[in-house]
C-alpha cells in the first residue's frame, strides 16, 4: 500500500512539472508575441481551483490531471471572453478545453451540413468576439510565423527541460555499469559476430557507448541491419576489436529481451554456480535445494557456472519442444555440494505462464544464481560544464531521434504497440527512480519530458504537430484550412488520441494482470 502511495505520488510530482512546463512555453512565448492569454490550466476538464492574476490571466486547475492549456484571446470563434470563462469554471458549459482547439459537443454547422455530435472551434476562424482578427493582442492576428511559433513553444520548452535535466545529471556524476558481455550464447548472432565473455563494447557503429542504455539506443537506429562493435577484452584491458553484429530478426516488446535474442547476457557480475536464492512454492523448494548449495553438475555433466547449469538444463528440456507440447518435461539430476557435503537431487521444471497477456510459456524451477561483483564494472560518469552541455544536447537528439524511428516503425508494424506504456507504468518508474535518488529521478524526468516533446510533435490534429501542419498549408496555400476540414481533421486526431490512450491503459493493466497471475500461481 505504501509502494502504491509513493508511486502515485511521484506520478503526479512528474505530471505536474513536465505539463506546467510545456504549458508554460505556449504561454511565454504567447505573451511575447503581444497575445493575451485568456487562461493557464494545469489539467483538464471542469476547473477545481482559480485565480485572476494582476495580467488578467486566470490561472487555474482543473479536474483531469493528464494534461493541460493556454486559453488565449482569438482562439474561439463564438464566445464572449468573459462569458466563456465563466461558463467553464462553472461547468456549465459543453466544451473541453485544449492547447488551440476546444472540442465541443453540441452542434456543427456551415454551408454544407447542418449537424453533428461534436462540434469544435478552432484558432483559424476568421473573426471572434472573444478577439477578432482586428484586435492586435489576438491570436489570430498573428502572423503564421508567430503562430506557429506560439504553438511549437510548447514541446521546445520540454526539450529545453531534457537538455537542462541532462546537463545536471552529468554535471553531478551518473553511476552506471559499463557494457562488458557476461556471457554469449552458441548459436545466435553474437557468437556469429564473436564477441566472448568479458568482452566491453567501447562504440557502436562509431559513436562511444558508456552504459547498455547507449548500446540499446544505438540498435534501435539499427534494427533489421548489422551494426559494427567497437571491443576490448578483460573488461577493457584486452586488445582491441572490431565486429559486425547482425541485428536482423531482432523483436523490440517489453517481454523480449533485446539482448537475449542476439544471445548477449550483460556482464552484472562473476556468474557462480552457488544458489544464492530458492523462490517460494518452486519445484527447487520442493525437492529440498537451498541457497549457498553448489551446482557441481547437471545430469553428470560437469558445470563451472551458472550459464553451464542452464545450457546443461535446456539439453534435457528444450524449452520450445516443451512449450510445443511436443515432448514431456523431463526431471534433471543435480549433483551438489552443501557445506562441502556431496548429495544428488532430482527436480521437475514446471511450465508457467509469463508475458504482458500470460501467453507465453516458460520452463521454471526457481532457484536464483549468486553473483560474486566486479568493482570495475561500476563507476561514475562526470564532465565538467562545457562537456556536460555537449553531452545533454547530443543525448536529447539521439533520444528524439530512436523515438521518432520507434514511431515509425510501430506505424508500419514492425514495432509491437505492447511497447506503449500508461499511467501504471509511469507511476512505477516513477516511485521506482525517486526511491534510487535525485539523479536517478531526475533522469527519469528527463526522459519522459523528451518523450512528451517528441509525441507533441507528431503530426496529428489536437496536438502540437497538428496545428503546426495547419500554420504550414497556410503558408504553403495562401489561406487557413476551412473549419469544416478541420472538425473532420480533429475528430480523427481525438479518436487516435484516444486509442492511444486506452491502448496504453490496456498494456498496463494486462501487465499488472499477469503479475497477480504470477504471483497466486505462486501461492
Amino acid at each position: 500500500m505504501q509502494t502504491a502511495l509513493w508511486n502515485i505520488l511521484f506520478f503526479f510530482v512528474v505530471i505536474a512539472i513536465l505539463i506546467t512546463i510545456h504549458e508554460f512555453g505556449h504561454f511565454y512565448v504567447a505573451r511575447r508575441c503581444g497575445v493575451k492569454v485568456l487562461r493557464f490550466s494545469i489539467g483538464f476538464g471542469p476547473v477545481v481551483w482559480r485565480r485572476i492574476g494582476r495580467d488578467g490571466t486566470e490561472y487555474a486547475i482543473s479536474l483531469i490531471p493528464l494534461g493541460g492549456y493556454v486559453k488565449m484571446k482569438g482562439e474561439s470563434a463564438d464566445e464572449p471572453e468573459a462569458d466563456s470563462r465563466d461558463a467553464r469554471a462553472n461547468g456549465s458549459s459543453n466544451s473541453f478545453e485544449t492547447d488551440f482547439a476546444e472540442i465541443r459537443t453540441g452542434e456543427y454547422s456551415d454551408s454544407d451540413s447542418s449537424s453533428a455530435n461534436v462540434s469544435a472551434n478552432f484558432s483559424s476562424t476568421e473573426s471572434s468576439s472573444a478577439g477578432s482578427a482586428e484586435d492586435p493582442d489576438s491570436f489570430a492576428a498573428q502572423s503564421v510565423g508567430k503562430r506557429a511559433l506560439i504553438v511549437a513553444a510548447g514541446p521546445l520548452a520540454n526539450l529545453f527541460l531534457t537538455v537542462i535535466l541532462f546537463f545536471i545529471c552529468h554535471l553531478v556524476g551518473i553511476r552506471t555499469i559499463l557494457p562488458a558481455v557476461g556471457h554469449v550464447y552458441p548459436d545466435t548472432a553474437a557468437a556469429t559476430a564473436q564477441l566472448q565473455e568479458y568482452d566491453l563494447i567501447k562504440s557502436v557503429d562509431g559513436s562511444p557507448v558508456e552504459n547498455w542504455s547507449d548500446v540499446l539506443s544505438k540498435f534501435m537506429l539499427d534494427l533489421g541491419e548489422s551494426t559494427t562493435l567497437e571491443v576490448r577484452g578483460d573488461l577493457g584491458t584486452g586488445a582491441t576489436r572490431e565486429l559486425q553484429l547482425s541485428l536482423h530478426g531482432v523483436e523490440v516488446a517489453p517481454d523480449r529481451d533485446v539482448f537475449v535474442q542476439l544471445g548477449i547476457e550483460p556482464c552484472v557480475g562473476r556468474v557462480t554456480n552457488f544458489i544464492s536464492a530458492v523462490l517460494d512454492n518452486s519445484p527447487a523448494q520442493r525437492v529440498g535445494l537451498q541457497a549457498d548449495d553448489q551446482i557441481v553438475a547437471v545430469n553428470g555433466n560437469p558445470v563451472s557456472d551458472w550459464y553451464d547449469v542452464t545450457s546443461a538444463m535446456k539439453a534435457v528440456n528444450d524449452p520450445e519442444m516443451v512449450v510445443a507440447g511436443n515432448v514431456a518435461v523431463q526431471s534433471v539430476s543435480l549433483s551438489i555440494l552443501r557445506a562441502g557435503s556431496p548429495l544428488e537431487m532430482s527436480v521437475t521444471p514446471e511450465l508457467i505462464s509469463v508475458g504482458s497477456d500470460s501467453s507465453e510459456k516458460r520452463l521454471m524451477v526457481g532457484m536464483v544464481a549468486k553473483v560474486e561483483p566486479i568493482p570495475e564494472l561500476e563507476h561514475t560518469v562526470q564532465y565538467g560544464p562545457v562537456d556536460a552541455m555537449i553531452k545533454s544536447l547530443a543525448l536529447t537528439g539521439e533520444t528524439s531521434l530512436v523515438l521518432l524511428n520507434a514511431f515509425k516503425d510501430m506505424i508500419i508494424g514492425a514495432l509491437s504497440v505492447k511497447n506503449l506504456s500508461g499511467p501504471i507504468a509511469i507511476a512505477e518508474v516513477a516511485g521506482a527512480s525517486a526511491s534510487w535518488g535525485v539523479i536517478p529521478f531526475l533522469w527519469f524526468l528527463a526522459t519522459i519530458s523528451i518523450n512528451l516533446a517528441v509525441f507533441n510533435l507528431i503530426p496529428i490534429p489536437v496536438l502540437d504537430g497538428g496545428q503546426l501542419l495547419y500554420c504550414l498549408y497556410e503558408k504553403l496555400a495562401g489561406h487557413k484550412p476551412s473549419a469544416r476540414v478541420q472538425f473532420y481533421l480533429t475528430a480523427f486526431g481525438l479518436s487516435i488520441l484516444l486509442s492511444l490512450t486506452f491502448l496504453a491503459i490496456f498494456n498496463d493493466l494486462m501487465r499488472v494482470l499477469s503479475i497477480i497471475a504470477a504471483e497466486y500461481h505462486h501461492l
